[in-house]
């Protein structure tokens, strides 16, 4: 709710909208800092899974409906997703990288892709390589999903001739790296797609026999999956849950990048022995099975490292967008304001109206320094918007890390209280009921005060709580609390007449009316300054050293 309060507030008060905080020149509702295509509106965002420059990886058993040897290496694939999305989060395109790590089994095996989106929703697929780039079709089917490569060892062979079947997955042989894939995909219109659950269904399937699929657990197969493979031999599947053995392992696992895989003939439970116990919890239990009780002389060492085709992000035309500079009109380089903090002149923001009581505006000082607000004079509200009507004040965000609220600003020339405290002399006393608003949610009271004689005192208490008890009305103030102090954070109330204790009277009846706070405190020359605030007369009353203060100050913080 704060957070909510002060944004409003700042983009009210600063600049009047929220556009002056950063111009928006695509009009697409996002202003150009945090809009990754400033130029593009039908594009504002960018994401990356599992991060930008990161892959993640997946490994299949390409034995299919047989358990096999369970070793995990016969089809070993990395992957990177890139998303753009438009202003209301929707993803607009995908950029998938796809590295053949290993071709460990026997079989030839082609990749697939399939995103759980309608195929009416894509409006174009290419794949790009070394050897150019590549119109991809879409498979006949409900939702999209496309052939990769048909026989995924010919990636390896394009980057020199194989001299073995096994594709590092024997200790020994020769390290062998496949060219990657590059496959954009763009939709015809922005379609919802949790993108943390990326990289969706990328999919294996046997040379010449496309029926024989192997898919995440999640995924049943395309729609040219042959479903009579389902639980046939050592296969398990059940809705929610396919291509799953006989050991609860699915047949192809999704783990981060940085994990091993086996080598050739070599169980992944030998290499990851706690991976028996995630499995058989469906993936409850064991999730550091990667990382606990591993056996790395059962990992298969020297895999080539994933690269991207081209760069591992997508580059923006931001041409549209002008140089920032300290007098566009815009908070736009790390300005703390418009056109002023951070590399420009220092801030002193000035306001002279509130809006409406209905506005969310900040309750203090405090909220507005917690949100980076320099010093200036701004609205608050201190009791909401249902209550008093906002007041314009002065901010000290510079003394002591600032967010003291002003609440009275008194000169020795007079009382011109309709004005706001600029720091230039104007006077200015808060309405009672707003000052004890703002009172009531601070836990310290600032007296900043200067004499005649050049004197400048600038003291605080850490206690508000005595700023707001009530004198009691009486005869003469015999019955009103006078308020003593020894040290700056010990303040006592003590009966008796304000006339007659620690220093001159104004008159006896100031500080006699109800609920009229009262200060004294303590210096450190160990002299007593008091002030009362009288807002019957509008007058404040400070003395400084015994001396007619030329100006006095009160802050809550």
């Amino acid at each position: 709710m704060k957070r909510a309060r002060i944004g409003l507030a700042l983009a009210a008060l600063l600049m009047g909208s929220a556009s002056a905080y950063a111009q928006d020149q695509d009009g697409d509702g996002v202003i150009d800092p945090n809009d990754a295509f400033p130029c593009l509106s039908s594009v504002s965002g960018i994401s990356y899974a599992p991060a930008q420059g990161q892959h993640s990886l997946l490994l299949f058993e390409d034995q299919y409906p047989s358990d096999g040897d369970l070793d995990f290496n016969d089809f070993v694939l990395a992957t990177n997703f890139i998303f753009t999305t438009d202003a209301s989060g929707q993803v607009t395109s995908i950029r998938a990288t796809f590295n053949v790590l290993a071709h460990g089994g026997i079989f030839h095996n082609g990749l697939g892709l399939h995103l759980p989106v309608p195929r009416a929703s894509v409006a174009s697929v290419t794949k790009t390589t070394s050897s150019g780039t590549f119109v991809v079709p879409l498979e006949v089917d409900a939702e999209a999903t496309m052939i990769l490569s048909k026989d995924a060892r010919a990636l390896f062979s394009a980057q020199g001739a194989l001299t073995h079947e096994a594709i590092n997955s024997v200790p020994g042989l020769p390290i062998s790296t496949a060219e990657p894939m590059q496959v954009d995909i763009t939709f015809s219109t922005p379609v919802s797609l949790n993108m943390g659950e990326a990289p969706f269904d990328p999919f294996i399937f046997r040379k010449g026999t496309p029926g024989l699929q192997i898919h995440r657990p999640a995924y049943a197969g395309t729609a040219a999956m042959d479903t009579a493979l389902f639980n046939s031999q050592d296969d398990t599947s059940s809705p929610g849950r396919w291509f799953t053995g006989s050991n609860g392992l699915p047949f192809a696992l999704l783990l981060p990048l940085n994990t091993a895989y086996p080598q050739e003939g070599v169980s992944i439970s030998t290499l990851y022995p706690n991976i028996v116990g995630f499995a058989q919890s469906g993936g409850t239990t064991n999730q550091d099975f990667t990382t606990s009780a591993v056996v790395s002389s059962a990992a298969f060492a020297g895999t080539p490292a994933p690269s991207f085709v081209g760069t591992d992000t997508l580059s923006a035309d931001t041409s549209c967008v002008p140089a920032p500079t300290c007098s566009d009109g815009y908070q736009n380089q790390g300005e703390q304001g418009v056109d002023c903090g951070g590399p420009c002149a220092s801030c002193v923001t000035v306001v002279t109206s509130c809006p409406p009581a209905s506005v969310s505006l900040p309750a203090s000082c405090l909220e507005l320094n917690q949100a980076g607000v320099g010093t200036g004079t701004y609205c608050v509200d201190a009791d909401g918007p249902t209550g008093l009507a906002p007041v314009v004040v002065y901010c000290d965000q510079d003394t002591l890390s600032g967010g003291w609220t002003a609440v009275t600003n008194v000169t020795s020339t007079g009382p011109a209280y309709q004005s706001y405290d600029t720091r230039s002399g104007s006077d200015y006393i808060a309405p009672m009921a707003v000052m004890q608003a703002i009172q009531a949610g601070a836990t310290e009271v600032r007296f900043h005060c200067g004499t005649a004689n050049g004197r400048v005192i600038d003291q605080r208490s850490f206690d508000a709580s005595w700023m707001a008890r009530p004198t009691a009305t009486g005869d003469g103030c015999a019955n009103g609390y006078r308020y003593a102090a020894n040290n700056i954070s010990a303040l006592t109330p003590v009966p008796g007449n304000n006339s007659s204790v620690g220093g001159p009277g104004y008159g006896g009846g100031c500080c006699c009316r109800p609920n009229y706070p009262v200060g004294l405190m303590t210096v450190g020359l160990g002299q007593a300054e008091w002030f009362m605030y009288d807002p019957y007369y509008r007058r404040a009353y400070p003395t400084c050293a015994g001396t007619s203060a030329s100006f006095m100050r009160i802050y809550y913080r």
